[in-house]
């Protein structure tokens, strides 16, 4: 299936910044590389008078011989840190995982977004990818890396003040309103990210993204 594109405006992310947010950027991070969360490691969500089964255990071994379509159904029934217990179980137990974890991926337009999907793309669980969605933000105005054109053409100081009695009006917190510097050097460290991967042509990874993934090639062709 084609891969999902989002067009956020420029403008919102200049407002995003305004309303607290830190960046309208957030990096991608791939599950395999997300720190461990903080969950028991059981494999069925139990009440706390019934045991729980451990990995270790004979229902475990029990479980391992499942046929595959079985196992898949259960491992789909999972929450995501259970499966990702379960997949440092066994090899055949990690296969059955590593197709539901792998499934849907998503990256975002950002050099972290980029290098993520480089590292994916060379690693074994690219064959386990159905679902491929690439998030692309509009290009923001090169004018922004010239401080005194933002100033003048973009956000003027005096806009920001007013923006400013706006949200102090609709009962936001002091604290919550971000400086017109802490503003710039937001807006500035992105678009020269930005920049960066269309000047360097970093995105062109994106078309070798078909032919790595074969469960894309089976659905495009």
């Amino acid at each position: 299936m084609p891969a999902a594109i989002c067009w956020p405006s420029s403008g919102d992310a200049i407002n995003f910044l305004l309303q607290g947010a830190t960046t309208p950027l957030p990096s991608t991070s791939l599950l395999f590389l997300q720190p461990h969360l903080p969950y028991s490691q059981s494999i069925y969500s139990q009440p706390s008078n019934v045991s729980i089964m451990s990995i270790d255990s004979p229902e475990l071994a029990r479980l391992e011989t499942l046929p595959t379509e079985i196992l898949h159904a259960v491992v789909d029934h999972l929450p995501v840190w259970e499966i990702k217990d379960l997949s440092c179980a066994s090899k055949r137990l990690r296969q059955a995982c590593l197709s539901i974890l792998f499934r849907h991926v998503k990256f975002e337009f950002s050099q972290t977004g980029i290098e993520e999907l480089n590292d994916l793309l060379k690693s074994n669980v690219s064959g386990y990818i159905a679902s491929f969605t690439y998030e692309i933000t509009e290009l923001l105005k090169t004018e922004i890396l010239d401080f005194d054109r933002f100033r003048s053409d973009i956000l003027t100081p005096d806009s920001h003040v007013d923006q400013a009695k706006d949200m102090y009006d609709a009962g936001f917190e002091a604290d919550e309103f971000h400086s017109y510097m802490a503003i710039y050097e937001t807006v500035y460290g992105i678009c020269r990210e930005q920049r960066s991967i269309v000047d360097d042509g970093a995105d062109m990874i994106l078309s070798s993204v078909s032919c790595a993934l074969p469960l894309l090639q089976e659905t495009w062709s």
